[in-house]
């Protein structure tokens, strides 16, 4: 049968089992191959990180204590810290530092912590930078809440903007 084919057919029927002849040897074999490879890799990757996890964990357990030492710090020396920044940061936007109020100590999931209020007076833009400069870096705790309010002075009759501003941060177990 198959010398009584035309040479076209022939040429056709040979092209068709070759590329049917590629397929199964990509699937039985290529495949396989590739996919083993792949796993090889990326073991080699998971073993060369492995090599590196007792640098890594030095440099964790360093942070960890960097961050000890400041959090510390930053309990003991708490108000007088608080006092001086913003003392700092009224001078520095032309801003009134009017009062400083300690307004609660509550707990939250067992971690104490408390709220102060702070109000400031001054002009509407610096009053909204020096919050910008409390909410950005001031690293004394979280702003909770802002409030705007203008008061008018009725002997003199003059208007001035107070902005309170309720800063929370979590107290120490040693306070």
């Amino acid at each position: 049968m198959w010398k009584t084919l035309p040479y076209r057919t022939k040429n056709i029927v040979l092209a068709v089992g070759f590329i049917v002849v590629v397929v199964l040897v990509y699937f039985v074999s290529f495949s396989r191959t590739i996919s083993l490879y792949q796993e090889n890799e990326r073991l080699i990757r998971a073993e060369s990180n492995k090599g590196n996890l007792p640098l890594k964990i030095a440099s964790l357990n360093k942070k960890i204590q960097k961050t000890d030492s400041l959090i510390e710090i930053s309990q003991v020396n708490y108000q007088t810290r608080l006092m001086n920044t913003l003392g700092d940061r009224t001078k520095a936007r032309k801003v009134k530092l009017t009062s400083i109020q300690d307004e609660s100590f509550k707990q939250f999931d067992g971690l104490p912590y408390e709220t102060f209020k702070i109000t400031f007076q001054g002009k509407f833009v610096n009053l909204v930078k020096l919050l910008n400069d409390i909410e950005g870096n001031f690293g004394l705790g979280i702003v909770q809440s802002v409030n705007f309010r203008k008061v008018t002075d009725k002997r003199t009759k003059q208007v001035s903007l107070y902005l309170d501003v309720y800063l929370t941060r979590v107290k120490s177990k040693d306070e």
